[in-house]
């Protein structure tokens, strides 16, 4: 359930908590930011793209993120809705109608939109790749996880040849990365360091998930820790 491998976006799987503890996976704390790919999947999602319209969650007092990432269900999940900090990527992933989660992840994305936006006055919304069906389960053909309301996809800020910050409409298609941090058969926008540091900040800093991964490229990782040195970020 990760970004192509061409493409500028990282995946981020932040659980719900408040899981009851049975089975592998259920209530396991983790939030995992990675750069990764789709492979096979990608090749068939460009020719077969079914949408999940329609569907309506499993109602419920709290939402319950049950079994794994790559095996499970969600139940009282919370429907992802744009706002000015937070949006799906419109061209592809807003009509496949993946975007629900839990309480919990909806939140913190929510949050981590705007604490970018107030970090940086005049970035455009966080963009929102697939999160989770209604209920749950399989995303197929775009992704082999994604069926518990625990994961996201979500796009790296970026600038253009202006230094000003874009607002993508998709997943922009970047990789291999150069060392000014433009991709290098595509030149147009440039790696945003500071936003997307901004972003994993937020969502490293919010109670209601605990990060234990970041995966990422090494010329995006370095340049993420030179912007952590330069706001003094704690190293824990």
């Amino acid at each position: 359930g990760f970004p192509g491998p061409r493409e500028g976006g990282m995946h981020c799987r932040p659980p719900d908590v408040s899981a009851p503890r049975m089975g592998h996976g259920l209530g396991a704390t983790v939030l995992a930011v990675a750069i990764g790919c789709l492979g096979l999947a990608r090749a068939i999602a460009r020719t077969w793209e079914p949408t999940f319209c329609g569907e309506r969650p499993v109602p419920a007092a709290r939402s319950l993120s049950l079994g794994a990432p790559f095996r499970g269900r969600l139940v009282g999940a919370k429907r992802f809705s744009d706002s000015p900090a937070a949006r799906v990527l419109p061209r592809r992933h807003r009509p496949r109608c993946i975007r629900w989660g839990t309480g919990r992840l909806i939140a913190a994305l929510q949050a981590a939109g705007a604490a970018v936006q107030g970090a940086f006055p005049g970035s455009p919304p966080l963009g929102v790749g697939d999160l989770s069906r209604a209920r749950g389960g399989s995303i197929a053909p775009y992704s082999h996880s994604h069926q518990s309301g625990r994961d996201a996809d979500l796009a790296f800020y970026l600038l253009d040849e202006r230094e000003m910050p874009v607002e993508p409409d998709d997943f922009d298609r970047m990789l291999p990365w150069g060392p000014d941090l433009r991709g290098v058969r595509e030149r147009a926008h440039r790696f945003d360091a500071a936003r997307t540091w901004a972003l994993v900040a937020a969502l490293l800093a919010d109670a209601r998930i605990e990060v234990r991964f970041v995966l990422i490229s090494e010329p995006l990782r370095l340049a993420m820790l030179a912007q952590a040195r330069r706001r003094r970020a704690s190293r824990a």
